[in-house]
């Protein structure tokens, strides 16, 4: 199935622009609201509907103020500045959380934040058009992006080689931030780009690559990121947290009915150029699917991972306790 029928491209007006401008709560560096308690949210810059709930004002109206911090490249690092009191809150992969979990990291996973559908496919491999890899036989022998050795790309990709036959030995995995990877894909530093939105957007819209295959492909219409909390918060601030997730869930209904003004506020909070924007979807209500935090957990230990864990189960990092 192509892009275009599986994702629809959505185009920014400037009518739409001026009404995000003028929403409540999106200037930068904006002090939180008096009395409001405060949630640190760590910055990994895709797409996210955080940032709607920040410029829609849904954080305000909830009784939280959001503060972005940090610039991350990966789940996996915003999960570690948490471990250290950074933050307070962001989204990771479940591999991530899992292995946070495995090192005495306390983190959970309270609500979706990325779910695979076969029609809105979030994660994406992408080669050259005309390079040498021409089907997933290929790429033997070949060097794979991805942004992290512990994340959702990492084991999906691992994934999608099993089912075909190669084993993680004939590949060369290279850890590169999404923002660089069609750069090197187009110099030749690697054979395959491993990129979610708005990374693949840009990716999409030339000719000079092509799409490979995605996670829908490989793992179908599984959940594969959550937002997560400091385990210390949820324990001492539930309130809070509660009212985190009031406004994310108004966010993430915005996105649903009004997607192309969605995609302007995402597209001013990301800093894109192009107008070219996508539709996502989540679960019905951003509901944490504590069967697929098992799937990735049997995924890992397939692979050899948690060790140092053995009996780790999935309640020790994500929680379906916030499902409305």
């Amino acid at each position: 199935m192509s892009i275009c029928r599986t994702r629809r491209a959505l185009l920014t007006s400037s009518a739409a622009l001026a009404a995000v401008a003028a929403w409540p709560g999106f200037a930068a560096g904006e002090a939180a609201a008096a009395g409001l308690p405060v949630v640190r949210w760590g910055t990994f810059r895709n797409y996210q509907p955080v940032y709607i709930g920040i410029a829609a004002g849904f954080f305000k109206s909830a009784g939280v103020h959001v503060e972005m911090t940090g610039n991350f490249s990966s789940g996996p690092a915003i999960v570690q500045a948490a471990g250290l009191g950074q933050l307070d809150a962001g989204h990771a992969a479940i591999t991530g959380l899992a292995n946070a979990a495995a090192q005495g990291v306390g983190v959970m996973g309270v609500a979706d934040s990325q779910t695979e559908f076969g029609d809105a496919p979030l994660q994406q491999w992408f080669v050259l058009h005309a390079g040498p890899v021409k089907g997933m036989a290929d790429l033997r022998g070949r060097r794979i992006a991805v942004n992290s050795l512990s994340g959702s790309f990492y084991y999906t990709t691992l994934l999608a080689l099993r089912k075909h036959g190669i084993a993680k030995s004939e590949v060369h995995f290279v850890t590169l931030p999404h923002e660089r990877q069609e750069q090197a894909l187009l110099a030749g530093l690697i054979d395959v780009a491993a990129l979610i939105d708005p990374y693949s957007v840009s990716m999409t819209a030339q000719g000079k690559l092509r799409r490979l295959f995605t996670g829908a492909d490989i793992i179908g219409e599984r959940q594969f990121s959550l937002v997560f909390f400091r385990k210390k918060m949820l324990e001492e601030q539930a309130d809070t947290v509660s009212r985190f997730l009031a406004g994310y869930r108004q966010a993430v209904a915005f996105l649903q009915s009004d997607t192309q003004r969605g995609n302007a506020i995402m597209a001013r909070a990301l800093g894109l150029k192009q107008s070219l924007m996508v539709s996502h979807r989540y679960t019905s209500n951003a509901q944490v699917r504590m069967r697929d935090v098992q799937f990735w957990l049997d995924v890992m230990r397939q692979d050899g991972g948690l060790r140092q864990a053995p009996g780790l189960r999935g309640n020790a990092f994500a929680t379906d306790r916030f499902n409305p």
